[in-house]
């Protein structure tokens, strides 16, 4: 059987032609771009026929029982299957009083992330997944109803049910009432109408998933768009669902890969009840065909992963970004070759030639589809990226949050911190933490001349009063808290800076140099910041950082023509780390005087094969610029935490407080190195 690996230049046509118009943005009809919440146009409801929740279990418990899984199977491996260029092998019989369908395929991904597409609790998801599925055959659909259901996994494996205690097989989950429109397939046919039950069963050894779809029988008229009742086909005694299996297999780098093999079967009786009615009627025909058409879409699965997997991405801004390349960035060819046409690959942002690219689907950061063009070496850095917990709201815009609940004032927030700070210090280290106190208090005074006071010889019990004292007076400040609509941040829609990279099969790209490197530079230097040693004061910014993120580790990063040097952190062990330049998230920060936020470092082809991901399992990272003299990046303060979280504009105020007082700090100490260096 073909893997989906084989099959990555054959889909729909869209992907084989350079239209001259390939980059404009498509959206759905206006039921799959509204909210959920408007629901004005669309009056029928499937819940007045399936109503309560123990009509539900019935329902779902009766699917698992039809859909018994081993059996399936079983034949699956006896069929004499027939073959389709995407990688899926179809079957199709009669037997008995049934009619069922089956596809079998495998696809280049994990159980998780296949889930993550194939979960449509919402409307909007709903329309996006079954329009990538069935193309423009799906018109419309949406989710009419919800709710927890306990199902009894038991019912999968019938011969099984001895040994597994009711306890044990019992679990709960969500159960979605749907309903779908397909257009018309011929002038003289009739929309088709669908109205099913809809679930997803974790595998009791969680190597896998089971998806079930099951028909509710349903009298109601069909309703357009527009809410207009309409003439329809509904579709009966449908029953259908995945058995996804998670398998193992190494690449040609032996590293170990998930993918998954995907069995999809559908079943419906042979001769149905016919129902005809003044806006429906049904046969077991046009049901069959439906059923056909769905093994069919199977293949379309391959290009539902590719169009998330690029939605996680951050494209190029082609104003900002001209590519410059003579030679193609695949195959090295000129393209002053005769007949050598060439694009921009929206990924690295450097030309390629058309042979070496092709044109994809992406979900925007807006729910829409957009076609874009991607190089071949990009594309497989999208595949190689990790997608497991990556789910389908994540392909929104990394943006900063209102807080949930009325919050603190920064300044007191910054003195409880100080405060539990100076009491769990150590002795010697709270002097530290006073200073820290005066530089925050400073921030807004203009009185520079004081900020490096001497506090001298102090006992603990003076050094717990002047921490108190200070404390007070902070909790005194007026800081101004940023309004969320001004908590900006960078490379959020697109970025202004390619990626390059040494070779086609390279992961990391080159490190970044931004226009004012330069200046960076000779400021690191005149200051031998590098060289300041260990600055306590920066160690408690570092601390104050990862607290207020609630993150694992909080950073000071500085990095010059070739090293990224941890100058300050929290946590002991990464104390006067030095890591090679492009192992650095922080670089892509010196790119822009706005601070940088990575919800899934894993997902996105700039980080996915770092060290800090790799290495250290890493996936958040949140870092705001440390400004020095003539507004220039000159460092960071970051933090990074195993797993993805929010950033509140409460807590980008804070950070922005502390990224000032590591500036401020840095600027004291780098003029006391600048005036030793000249003794």
């Amino acid at each position: 059987m073909q893997s989906a690996e084989s099959v990555q230049t054959n889909t729909s046509g869209t992907r084989n032609k350079l239209d001259a118009s390939y980059s404009h943005t498509t959206s759905y009809k206006s039921e799959r771009d509204t909210s959920d919440q408007l629901q004005v146009h669309v009056p029928r409801s499937v819940r007045n026929s399936v109503r309560s929740q123990e009509k539900l279990r019935s329902l779902a418990n009766e699917s698992l029982k039809i859909l018994n899984w081993k059996k399936i199977d079983t034949i699956a491996r006896q069929c004499d299957w027939k073959r389709n260029r995407d990688g899926f092998a179809l079957f199709r019989t009669k037997k008995d009083a049934l009619y069922y369908v089956m596809a079998v395929g495998t696809l280049n991904c994990s159980a998780r992330e296949l889930r993550n597409a194939m979960q449509e609790p919402n409307t909007r998801q709903y329309n996006d997944t079954m329009a990538a599925l069935f193309g423009s055959d799906f018109s419309h659909g949406r989710v009419e109803h919800a709710d927890k259901v306990q199902l009894d996994r038991a019912l999968l494996d019938q011969s099984a049910l001895h040994v597994l205690h009711e306890s044990a097989s019992v679990v709960t989950c969500d159960v979605y009432l749907k309903s779908a429109s397909f257009s018309k397939r011929s002038v003289f046919s009739r929309t088709e109408w669908w109205s099913y039950l809809d679930f997803i069963l974790e595998d009791a050894d969680q190597k896998g998933f089971y998806k079930c779809w099951r028909s509710v029988k349903n009298r109601n008229p069909s309703f357009d768009i527009g809410g207009n009742k309409i003439k329809s086909s509904q579709l009966q005694d449908v029953v259908a669902g995945f058995s996804i299996r998670e398998l193992t297999t190494e690449n040609e780098n032996n590293s170990r890969r998930p993918s998954v093999r995907i069995l999809f079967y559908a079943q419906c009786a042979r001769k149905g009840s016919n129902i005809i009615t003044t806006f429906s009627r049904t046969t077991s025909r046009t049901t069959r065909k439906r059923l056909d058409l769905m093994a069919n879409a199977m293949p379309r699965l391959h290009a539902l992963m590719r169009r998330r997997r690029l939605g996680a991405q951050i494209l190029i801004r082609k104003s900002a970004v001209r590519a410059s390349n003579r030679y193609c960035i695949a195959c090295s060819q000129s393209f002053k070759q005769p007949g050598k046409k060439k694009g921009q690959c929206e990924l690295c942002g450097f030309d390629v030639c058309l042979l070496c690219c092709t044109i994809e689907q992406r979900e925007t950061k807006t729910h829409q589809t957009s076609n874009i063009l991607v190089c071949h070496p990009c594309m497989a850095r999208v595949n190689a990226c990790n997608y497991e917990d990556v789910t389908y709201e994540n392909l929104m815009a990394p943006a900063i949050v209102a807080n949930p609940s009325p919050s603190s004032p920064i300044a007191s927030v910054l003195a409880d911190m100080l405060e539990d700070a100076f009491n769990s210090i150590d002795q010697d280290k709270k002097r530290s933490v006073i200073r820290v106190m005066k530089h925050l208090l400073e921030l807004d005074q203009d009185n520079e001349d004081s900020s490096i006071a001497q506090e001298g010889e102090h006992d603990a019990e003076k050094l717990a009063g002047i921490s108190k004292e200070y404390c007070d007076a902070l909790r005194k400040e007026k800081y101004e808290q940023i309004p969320l609509e001004k908590c900006v941040l960078a490379n959020t829609e697109s970025r202004s800076y390619p990626l390059n990279y040494k070779s086609g099969k390279d992961t990391i790209p080159d490190p970044l140099e931004a226009t004012t490197e330069k200046d960076r530079l000779k400021m690191i230097k005149d200051k031998r910041l590098v060289e300041m040693g260990d600055v306590e004061e920066l160690n408690i910014v570092c601390s104050l950082a990862a607290k207020e993120l609630d993150c694992q580790v909080g950073f000071i990063m500085i990095i010059d023509e070739s090293t990224q040097h941890v100058v300050a952190t929290s946590d002991e062990q990464f104390k006067h780390l030095k890591l090679p330049r492009n192992q650095s998230v922080c670089t892509h920060l010196l790119m822009d005087d706005k601070p940088l936020l990575v919800p899934h470092l894993e997902s996105d082809i700039r980080f996915h094969d770092m060290d800090v991901v790799q290495s250290m399992k890493k996936k958040f990272y949140c870092g705001f610029p440390i400004i020095g003299d003539n507004n220039v990046v000159l460092a960071s303060v970051c933090c990074i935490d195993e797993n993805t979280r929010q950033v509140t504009d409460t807590q980008y105020s804070a950070m922005q407080r502390l990224a000032s007082t590591a500036s401020r700090i840095l600027q004291l100490r780098g003029s006391v190195g600048k005036r030793d260096s000249q003794f």
